[in-house]
């Protein structure tokens, strides 16, 4: 279960894979891959982090520049990305499981996730704030594929409602609902917009015709 490549403005790049130490087991099935955000810009420490630095853990990493995807595992493996719950958003209300007390089953059980370097240090002081926080092209296209293969790889459906942000789990947590929105929009509504467009074009072309008959 090892993602191949992600294709770029019709070229293809590797995905690098490193598995990461910080795993575990998970015998439920994967529903849904949640977004995250660091504030560094590093491609670099974002795989040490992963690697050798603290404990946590993601299946994919996307950097800002193109070529930059890296692979830490196989969805059949339990990521420690998103574990805690605290003040939840509808959103992941709609996807969340509980256990029989009624309490929120461990999302790491059942959702992967996919980590971007942040964004652009536009003041120059040194950090990431969430104002600055904004993905390229490369990350974009990177996203919508690694939803893709993962819906695909896991055995669901993917809908916008399966789009959600580590915020959607813990509200304290970067807000990121702006990205969420746009990779919703490209995956789901920008062709229905193209569309709705051409229909418009065809009615006024339409409309003018008539008017030219009643002429």
């Amino acid at each position: 279960m090892k993602l191949k490549h992600i294709t770029h403005k019709g070229k293809k790049y590797p995905v690098k894979f490193v598995q990461s130490p910080n795993v575990s087991n998970t015998d439920m099935k994967k529903v849904a891959i949640v977004q995250h955000m660091t504030t560094s810009n590093s491609f670099k420490g974002l795989i040490g982090t992963f690697t050798k630095g603290r404990n946590a853990s993601t299946l994919f990493g996307v950097g800002r520049n193109v070529g930059e995807v890296v692979q830490f595992g196989t969805p059949d493996q339990k990521f420690w990305h998103a574990g805690n719950v605290y003040e939840p958003s509808k959103a992941f209300k709609k996807i969340a499981k509980k256990t029989p007390r009624g309490k929120y089953t461990n999302p790491n059980l059942y959702t992967d996730g996919i980590e971007y370097c942040g964004g652009e240090d536009k003041n120059n002081d040194n950090y990431i704030s969430e104002d600055e926080i904004e993905l390229t092209e490369w990350q974009y296209d990177c996203g919508i594929q690694l939803m893709q293969w993962h819906a695909k790889t896991c055995g669901y459906e993917l809908t916008p409602e399966k789009i959600i942000a580590h915020c959607d789990i813990a509200s304290y947590k970067p807000d990121m609902v702006n990205v969420v929105d746009e990779l919703e929009y490209r995956m789901f509504r920008k062709d229905v917009d193209k569309v709705d467009n051409k229909l418009f074009k065809l009615l006024l072309k339409l409309i003018l015709i008539w008017k030219k008959t009643k002429k």
